[in-house]
């Protein structure tokens, strides 16, 4: 489905407002930053990261100095990391591991030494940390380094533009955007009775997609998808 086909739907069959298509495309662009976020159950455990195969990326080719005692700046679309590697003269990828708030401290503080090799150097360990939104390798060196990471996904603010965009989201799982932006809209714009119903639908659905995702990504055995029947959904409408 395009965004402006999902806009529809949560506007004339679902919410029945026929004249709120602005306000709709705003709850489905904070409905799509949502299931971007953390997914916690009521006693704040973590369900899902909020990381979906959709958002993966990588940059190439940073250029990190000596002089990047800061770090260097990550792309602009940038969430999380995921991992980082040195490329070396031959192209060749050698994997960095993320330090710790505590090691990154200890470094910091008093020079605090590991043992291993990296970069030519007897008794240092090279690791990368986040601060402040930039990549940061525990001892700066004149390297290059690819980073994989996870982007965040955007919806335009222009009306057209969004109304014929599509994605992962809104081609493999349009029903949890519906089920979100109903929930959304009928609690906080138009205190419909319905709001608990949607919100329990979205966030079941939510949950269930992301499970799919994980196993996905882990190669599991791949079971389709099973989103709510048409006629189930109508019967939220």
């Amino acid at each position: 489905m395009t965004y402006g086909e999902i806009m529809a739907e949560v506007r004339d069959t679902y919410l029945h407002r026929s004249t709120a298509a602005t306000l709709i495309r705003s709850a489905i662009r904070l409905v799509h930053r949502d299931i971007q976020r953390p997914l916690k159950d009521a006693l704040g455990r973590e369900l899902h990261s909020g990381n979906w195969r959709c958002m993966e990326a990588h940059k190439d080719d940073i250029a990190y100095t000596t002089a990047d005692v800061d770090g260097v700046a990550v792309p602009a679309d940038y969430k999380s990391a995921r991992s980082v590697w040195l490329v070396g003269d031959d192209d060749s990828l050698t994997p960095v591991d993320p330090a710790s708030d505590d090691l990154v401290r200890r470094m910091k503080s008093d020079c605090f030494g590991t043992t291993g090799r990296v970069l030519g150097t007897a008794d240092t360990v090279q690791a990368w940390y986040e601060l402040e939104m930039k990549l940061c390798l525990l001892f700066p060196a004149d390297v290059t380094v690819r980073l994989d990471y996870y982007k965040w996904l955007t919806l335009s603010t222009v009306a057209a533009t969004f109304d014929a965009a599509t994605d992962w989201f809104s081609t493999n799982i349009p029903d949890v955007l519906i089920l979100g932006a109903c929930a959304l809209g009928s609690q906080g714009l138009w205190q419909d009775g319905r709001a608990g119903d949607f919100a329990k639908q979205y966030m079941t659905q939510r949950a269930s997609a992301a499970a799919e995702d994980v196993r996905s990504k882990r190669g599991a055995m791949n079971r389709a998808y099973d989103p709510p029947s048409p006629a189930a959904l109508r019967r939220l409408g």
